[in-house]
């Protein structure tokens, strides 16, 4: 479980992981999610093994996640979460690793 403040969507980071699924549920506030397949970007910075993250520069889709609601991104999958709706906001979350 994490608190934290979003943050406006230029701050933003694609990342996506090899060995695991990252299943998130915003339990308090609300932020903004993004998707994108990694075959539609470009590597930013080269997969690091010991955090299990590669960075990605590139376009995707975005969703608001509220109370309850959950994201899954598989290996597949770059996400950006943590991005604010209009203004930075207090968020807190349960990431879950699924190994793969």
């Amino acid at each position: 479980v994490m608190t934290y403040a979003t943050k406006p969507q230029t701050e933003g980071k694609w990342e996506a992981h090899r060995r695991y699924i990252d299943v998130q549920c915003v339990l308090d506030g609300a932020e903004r999610m993004g998707h994108a397949f990694i075959a539609d970007l470009a590597v930013a910075q080269e997969y690091d093994a010991d955090k299990d993250c590669i960075f990605y520069q590139g376009a995707g889709d975005f969703f608001t996640a509220r109370p309850g609601s959950f994201a899954l991104f598989a290996p597949d999958d770059a996400h950006m979460p943590g991005m604010a709706l209009a203004a930075p906001a207090q968020v807190r979350k349960l990431v879950i690793k699924v190994r793969v």
